[in-house]
């Protein structure tokens, strides 16, 4: 049996053979967004000895002994010089962070992996899925819009940071008491989530 997984575009994350056992190809391109030469010059290995050359894509290639050969050699060192590039890149990650990165399918899921295992003294709260669902109500992007206009004598406030600056203070985690209504409720001691219906009036 074989198993996929595939992104928004199409495009192969993983795929594995489920045959006794478990055999799975990923897309190194995800964890390294680099060329091939550039990651075996990150790595210090051997990169591509044979120069790419665009008639490896036309079915004539294999009319062409001369050519077909040079293809071999293209087709095998790429294959070893990526080898030997994820070999040493699993060999720094492990020896430096203690993490096998062919267990993350990304950069950045690789990056949350090294921070967690290494730099994270507290562990990362979950909510329940009801009370995320609950507070995830109150997570709305910034709408961006476009004026022309023009005005005199105008002062004009912005804040920027506000997102990390929320994140440096306390935050709920845990359920602890649910209001059903907010009657008697003291406001200014108050530290939660509200969900709310508001009524203007002229």
């Amino acid at each position: 049996m074989v198993e996929s997984l595939i992104d928004e575009s199409k495009s192969f994350i993983s795929i594995k053979l489920l045959d006794g056992c478990i055999i799975e190809w990923k897309d190194s391109i995800r964890i390294f967004p680099m060329s091939l030469d550039k990651l075996c010059t990150l790595f210090g290995v051997k990169g591509k000895l044979v120069p790419y050359n665009p008639k490896f894509n036309e079915i004539a290639l294999f009319n062409n002994p001369r050519l077909f050969s040079l293809f071999k050699k293209y087709a095998l060192q790429d294959a070893v010089s990526l080898f030997e590039a994820l070999t040493m890149a699993q060999i720094t990650y492990f020896n430096q962070f203690k993490v096998d990165y062919t267990t993350t399918v990304s950069s950045p899921t690789l990056s949350l992996k090294i921070f967690r295992s290494n730099f994270l003294s507290l562990s990362i709260p979950v909510l329940s899925r009801d009370v995320d669902e609950f507070v995830r109500y109150g997570y709305y992007g910034g709408g961006t819009y476009y004026y022309k206009a023009y005005e005199t004598n105008l002062k004009y406030y912005d804040v920027n940071s506000l997102y990390p600056l929320a994140m440096k203070n306390p935050m709920p985690l845990n359920l602890i008491k649910y209001h059903k209504n907010m009657i008697g409720i003291n406001l200014n001691n108050f530290f939660g989530f509200l969900e709310v219906e508001v009524t203007l009036s002229n």
